[in-house]
């Protein structure tokens, strides 16, 4: 596990590095270049199913209590985020969009836990940086059982977040519900 994140990590830096610019506003999924040259890593799914199936082991969860969910995929949802990104997550006011992006670190996963009315996980959705995509991030949807549904681009994901895209494409978590 620890060797696909470093990979993760690495491949992103990668990305960066040689000029690939998450806000692009390329609209194909194949590549994004700064320089016309060199495409983008591909994004690999499986490595990212992988990370988010181990979310409750290496993730932290953001909010203290559930919230009810915004899209009708589950009665309540948490949301989980990488620890080293956690600060950055919860600078995010979710009542107050701002202007300028967190700072994320390039192997940043955001993960939401569906819940269901017992309680029980339901699914999930989540979100990791796309070089390679016209926002900046690859979005997905997974049922119970941890297999992806969606993935990619999907409308729903992009048609709400685009609501606070000045703000890197991320809502944060209430202040009087952070962890």
């Amino acid at each position: 596990m620890l060797r696909s994140i470093v990979h993760g990590t690495l491949m992103m830096a990668l990305a960066l590095a040689v000029g690939c610019d998450p806000g692009s506003d390329s609209q194909e999924g194949g590549s994004s270049t700064s320089d016309g040259g060199s495409e983008a890593p591909a994004l690999d799914e499986d490595e990212l199913t992988d990370r988010i199936a181990a979310y409750a082991e290496d993730l932290t969860r953001a909010n203290a209590m559930s919230r009810p969910s915004a899209h009708g995929l589950a009665a309540t949802v948490n949301v989980h985020v990488t620890p080293i990104d956690l600060a950055a997550y919860l600078g995010l006011d979710p009542a107050q969009v701002a202007t300028g992006s967190p700072e994320f670190s390039p192997a940043v996963l955001l993960v939401k836990e569906h819940l269901d009315a017992d309680g029980a996980v339901s699914g999930l959705t989540a979100m990791a940086p796309d070089a390679a995509s016209p926002n900046g991030w690859w979005w997905a949807r997974l049922g119970a059982d941890l297999r992806i549904v969606e993935s990619g681009q999907v409308g729903y994901c992009v048609s709400c977040h685009s609501e606070v895209q000045t703000q890197g494409w991320v809502y944060g978590v209430a202040a009087d519900n952070r962890n």
